[in-house]
């Protein structure tokens, strides 16, 4: 195929398509059969709106290489919103040749009967990003939520030049790690759905490990321009070792803060929570700061097309650069629980 590094793809018609309902798992499978295969190949999941607008994109892992005929399959539970569903075969940056035949499509699980339980969001979906930092040495980090396939590519950057910035010791394995002077990680934002910024109740939590106190970005999803509505949210450090975390609404920001500054040199959980009435908590291992009210809703979400991307270690990766490491960051469109909290910063 010589597949350029873009990648060449078969993709199922929408027409063809199979009608899905929401909370449904499906498994996708095909036969693939490799020679000197030098990039990726697999088979993935697209759900979309009746509009043909995808939604979430899962991927099979990828497999390169000579083998024989070999099976490979993917699984993923259709995501809110989603009523279609087609397979794709792919192959990037292959400079051998794959072959696929036999592609199947069931359904693993049965549709459980309509009842008011069964109609609720289930809570992975709310789940929009997820990065581990697990990848080895690399440039990029994968996000490991459903929405993967609209989230990236997410690329590690020093003085803006791909960097694996990757490190062993993490909280849980691997970590990425900053040196306060430009490194950062950049997610940008996708044409086809931004869902870094959820627009009412949210939970953004990580591990955070400083090796100094000083202003700096821990996330940032924002646009602030000079006499027009600022919008998004950051997660910052400041100089006294607290975390704050600040919403940008019509009538200002809103700002909470932590109740302890962040320990130097040791692992610590920090979740920033708003909730679906507008109020802001931080946690630093598992114990919130002063709640604070925001004094209306959160701006207005960016425009398709005008959402700027999402920012790990520095603010739009040109100032506000954090010292230290970071892992397990997660980004949900739910307020998680005090108690859920406590239970994610267990030591």
């Amino acid at each position: 195929m010589w597949a350029p590094k873009a990648g060449l793809e078969w993709r199922q018609t929408w027409p063809a398509a199979l009608l899905v309902e929401p909370g449904q798992h499906y498994r996708a499978s095909a036969w693939l059969k490799l020679v000197k295969a030098t990039g990726n190949s697999g088979v993935a999941l697209q759900f979309a709106r009746r509009n043909a607008q995808p939604i979430a994109t899962i991927e099979s892992k990828p497999i390169d290489g000579t083998s024989d005929w070999v099976r490979v399959a993917v699984e993923g539970t259709v995501p809110p919103d989603a009523v279609r569903l087609r397979t794709i075969l792919f192959s990037r940056a292959n400079e051998g040749a794959v072959w696929f035949d036999d592609i199947e499509l069931v359904r693993t699980k049965p549709q459980t009967a309509p009842a008011k339980a069964s109609r609720a969001k289930p809570k992975l979906e709310d789940l929009v990003l997820h990065f581990t930092f697990d990848e080895g040495k690399s440039t990029h980090v994968a996000d490991h939520s459903v929405y993967r396939g609209v989230n990236g590519p997410n690329v590690c950057a020093s003085a803006g030049v791909p960097t694996d910035l990757h490190v062993p010791d993490g909280r849980s394995g691997q970590a990425v790690g900053f040196d306060g002077i430009d490194d950062f990680v950049e997610c940008p934002a996708s044409y086809i759905q931004d869902v870094q910024c959820p627009k009412a109740a949210m939970t953004l939590s990580l591990w955070v490990c400083a090796t100094d106190h000083r202003d700096a970005t821990l996330v940032a999803k924002q646009r602030t321009h000079a006499g027009k509505q600022a919008r998004g949210h950051r997660l910052i450090l400041r100089k006294d070792g607290r975390v704050a975390f600040v919403t940008h609404t019509a009538k200002g920001d809103a700002i909470a803060t932590s109740a302890s500054p962040l320990p130097l040199g040791k692992w610590a959980h920090v979740a920033a929570v708003r909730t679906a009435d507008h109020t802001l908590t931080i946690y630093v291992d598992g114990k919130p700061g002063a709640a604070v009210q925001c004094p209306a809703p959160p701006a207005a979400g960016f425009r398709r097309g005008t959402s700027p991307g999402l920012y790990i270690g520095a603010d739009t990766g040109v100032r506000a650069f954090f010292a230290g490491k970071l892992d397990e960051l997660q980004l949900r469109r739910r307020a998680l629980s005090a108690t859920d909290i406590a239970h994610q910063a267990k030591p």
